[in-house]
C-alpha cells in the first residue's frame, strides 16, 4: 500500500458531509506543481493514453501524495520498459499485482513515490469506470494544469475550484456524484461498499504481490501463474 493510501486508511469514511468549500494556501499549489513536475518525464516517455491518477489528478494533494500512473491496457511491457529505460533513474522493483482474487492483475513498476502500472489482464466494465471515480487525466491535461473531479478514500467528492476545492459526501449523493463525475451510479455505489467493507474490516492488503527478477518479463510471470492460481487464470480469460 501507497504512502498516501496509508495515511487515508487511517481517516474515517465520511459518511455525510453538506458541500463545503475548502481554500488552499500558495504552498499547496506549489506542492502539486512540484509533483506534477515529477510526473512529467514519465508521461513523456509513457505509450499515448497514460493517466495521472487519484489526487494529483484532483489537486488536493498532500507531502505523501503518490504519484500513481497507469498505461493502457493493451500495449506490450516491453514498450513499457522501452520508455522507462529512457529516465535518469532506474525503477527499484517490478511486480505483478492484484487486489483481490477477481481483479484485473497489473505490471508495476516503481521509482520511490511514482509507480507506473500496466494492466495484463482485461478490466472489467466496472474497473475501467473506476478511474473516473478516483480522477484521471492524461499528458496534455497534466501539462495544461487541469484538475478534475473524483473521490478520495473518505469518500468525499472532490470538485475544483479557482482558489481549492469544494467537497461533499457521495455516501448520500450518489446521483448527484455520478453525475458530477460522468460515470453510472453503480459505480458509485460499488466503490462506497467496497471502501465500506474495507474500512470496517481494516483490510488494506492485496490477493498478489508477486516480484519479478530481471530474467522474467510481466507476460512470463502472468503466464506462470496462470498454470498455478485459477484466479489469475480466469482474470486472464476476462471470465470474472
Amino acid at each position: 500500500m501507497g504512502r498516501e493510501a496509508a495515511l487515508v486508511a487511517r481517516e474515517r469514511i465520511v459518511a455525510h458531509r453538506d458541500p463545503a468549500p475548502v481554500r488552499y494556501p500558495p504552498e499547496r499549489f506549489a506542492l502539486l506543481s512540484r509533483k506534477r513536475g515529477r510526473s512529467r518525464p514519465f508521461l513523456d516517455v509513457l505509450p499515448e493514453g497514460s493517466l495521472l491518477f487519484g489526487s494529483l489528478a484532483r489537486g488536493d494533494v498532500r507531502e505523501a501524495s503518490d504519484i500513481d500512473i497507469e498505461v493502457p491496457q493493451g500495449v506490450a511491457s516491453f514498450v513499457v520498459e522501452v520508455g522507462l529505460s529512457r529516465l535518469d533513474d532506474p525503477w527499484g522493483a517490478r511486480t505483478l499485482v492484484a487486489a483481490t482474487p477477481n481483479s484485473v492483475v497489473k505490471a508495476m513498476w516503481q521509482f520511490g513515490e511514482v509507480t507506473v502500472s500496466l494492466p495484463l489482464t482485461p478490466p472489467s466494465p466496472l474497473e475501467e469506470a473506476f478511474a473516473r471515480f478516483g480522477g484521471a487525466i492524461d499528458r496534455r491535461g497534466a501539462a495544461e494544469g487541469l484538475r478534475v473531479p473524483g473521490v478520495d478514500k473518505r469518500l468525499l467528492l472532490i470538485e475544483p475550484t479557482p482558489d481549492g476545492h469544494i467537497e461533499r459526501s457521495v455516501c448520500d449523493r450518489v446521483e448527484e456524484a455520478a453525475s458530477i463525475l460522468g460515470v453510472d451510479a453503480d459505480v458509485v455505489r460499488g466503490r462506497v461498499r467496497v471502501l465500506r467493507r474495507r474500512a470496517k474490516s481494516g483490510r488494506t492488503g492485496v490477493y498478489l504481490t508477486e516480484p519479478l527478477d530481471d530474467a522474467e518479463s510481466p507476460e512470463e510471470a502472468l503466464q506462470r501463474l496462470k498454470d498455478g492460481d485459477p484466479a489469475v487464470r480466469r482474470s486472464a480469460s476476462g471470465s470474472r
